[in-house]
């Protein structure tokens, strides 16, 4: 891997964390496929360092409609 796609993935991976760490000091579950109650940190990392795979976010609201999960699925590309 290249220094250039290194600092580039670090970056990735610092902005998503700081995003996940805030929604989960808000008591935000994360969730990735089938997987529940990932630490920022597990998240941030599957996230970002599996190249082989994309993910898109879902944001699930509770009754009060207050985000409660960000559940992340593996988008297959065809």
């Amino acid at each position: 891997m290249s220094i250039i796609k290194k600092k580039l993935q670090a970056k990735k991976y610092y902005e998503l964390l700081g995003h996940l760490l805030s929604l989960s000091e808000q008591g935000v579950v994360i969730s990735i496929g089938k997987r529940k109650m990932f630490t920022p940190f597990e998240a941030a990392d599957i996230l970002t360092v599996n190249e082989q795979n994309n993910y898109m976010p879902d944001y699930l609201l509770d009754d009060a409609d207050k985000l409660a999960e960000i559940h992340y699925s593996i988008i297959k590309n065809y």
